[in-house]
């Protein structure tokens, strides 16, 4: 009777335990539906003023900070006028933000969580009429929102079924050493003085991809296209004994920066 009694309750344990497991392991993937609407406010859409059907899209990616660099928060909005300009639609995305108020945890770092939220900001675009579904898209990514690019630019599928055609890159953060091959063109700008995502780094990242663009500006720190830092600035990390990270405004370098981009993506 001892003996059947363990038997039986072995049996049960076999039984509730992997159950179990798959009821926690649905809880934590991508499994789950994101909350579109929470998300949407971290969306921020600018569309071109021509009303003409068989316009292309543009997925602004900003830096790791956000909306704000530093205490200016227009930078990215300014480049959307730009692309507006050339008649492409665009969304602004605060990846982070929209990431926290999806509802859905996304098994991997950093870069999968950008990666993630960018596709589904696409999905989102094109159900709400945001962007047309029927034409091709580009993303311009600035710093840490690289990173999410770096995966989704070695997944020939995922890049087909949103119609991503180019990726453009202002000096790209690498922190997860990433390897990946760039199925689509990509066009990365960077400044040779840039010791926060330092020229070595992106020349050995992106230098034998056969689909990428490099250029490098002479004289050029990180932020080199942000016109409010006319003054250098610096962060230290950690405070006081930390690296000191320098920004700065180039205007040499910057004169033109995003019209190559935009060049780019007409070619693409």
């Amino acid at each position: 009777m001892v003996i059947k009694s363990v038997s039986s309750s072995l049996r049960f344990w076999c039984l509730i335990i992997p159950a179990f497991a798959f009821l926690l392991s649905s809880c934590t993937s991508t499994s789950k539906t994101a909350n579109w609407n929470r998300m949407a406010k971290h969306f921020h859409v600018r569309k071109a003023q021509t009303k003409q059907l068989g316009k292309e899209w543009v997925i602004i990616l900003p830096g790791y900070s956000g909306l704000k660099v530093f205490k200016d928060t227009s930078h990215y909005f300014l480049a959307a006028q730009e692309f507006n300009a050339q008649g492409y639609d665009v969304v602004v995305v605060e990846y982070k933000k929209a990431y926290r108020k999806s509802g859905v945890f996304v098994k991997g770092g950093f870069d999968e969580h950008v990666r993630w939220t960018t596709e589904q900001c696409i999905e989102w675009a094109k159900s709400n009429n945001m962007i047309e579904s029927n034409q091709d898209g580009h993303i311009a990514s600035w710093s840490a929102g690289g990173e999410g690019m770096m995966l989704l630019m070695n997944d020939s599928a995922a890049l087909a079924h949103h119609r991503i055609t180019s990726i453009a890159m202002f000096y790209p953060s690498n922190r997860d050493s990433t390897e990946f091959k760039a199925r689509v063109p990509v066009f990365v700008q960077t400044g040779a003085f840039d010791n926060v995502t330092p020229a070595k780094s992106i020349k050995k990242t992106f230098g034998n991809q056969p689909k990428a663009r490099l250029v490098v500006y002479a004289d050029a720190h990180h932020g080199f296209d942000v016109k409010s830092i006319v003054k250098e600035k610096h962060l230290q990390i950690p405070p006081v004994l930390g690296k000191k990270f320098i920004f700065q405004y180039n205007p040499t370098a910057a004169d033109g920066s995003l019209q190559k981009v935009i060049n780019f993506f007409n070619e693409n």
